[in-house]
């Protein structure tokens, strides 16, 4: 409702809730008319990066850093523009109120979106590693912190 688009762009980490979370997101943004890409598995980046190549909103369901037990929903408009209090987040708390207190939500969509899966884990790699040019520095050490990550 607050972006009125008519596709959207779905990812989540490794939290046990993630995958049902975001799958639910996914059929409430189908019954209002959307077209879901669901992309599974992610990083917040590989989202973003998603939101950019499909030029389409996104929602990544993570919450960072915080333990295993907490969930939340990262949001961005298309081309992974940010989506914050001055961007719609106040809007979307405004809708979450009126709701909760009873107000109407919007009607099911007289069609439904459909809802697909897609890998993007090829090109969002093939797009990092094109914005270094590895032979130009070799050797090449690695050094990876996966701290709070789901590698």
């Amino acid at each position: 409702q607050v972006t009125a688009a008519d596709a959207i762009v779905i990812g989540h980490d490794m939290r046990p809730t993630s995958p049902a979370l975001s799958g639910a997101f996914a059929r409430g943004a189908a019954a209002r008319g959307a077209d879901v890409t669901l992309i599974g598995l992610c990083s917040t980046d590989q989202l973003y990066y998603a939101s950019g190549a499909l030029d389409l909103p996104g929602a990544m369901f993570t919450a960072s850093h915080n333990p295993a037990q907490y969930n939340g929903i990262k949001m961005c408009r298309a081309g992974a523009a940010p989506v914050g209090q001055d961007t719609g987040l106040r809007e979307i708390r405004t809708l979450v109120e009126q709701w909760s207190e009873g107000a109407p939500q919007p009607p099911a969509a007289a069609t439904p979106g459909t809802i697909t899966e897609r890998d993007t884990l090829t090109d969002y790699a093939a797009h990092l590693l094109g914005l270094v040019d590895l032979k130009a520095i070799r050797p090449l050490k690695v050094v990876v912190d996966a701290g709070n990550g789901m590698g």
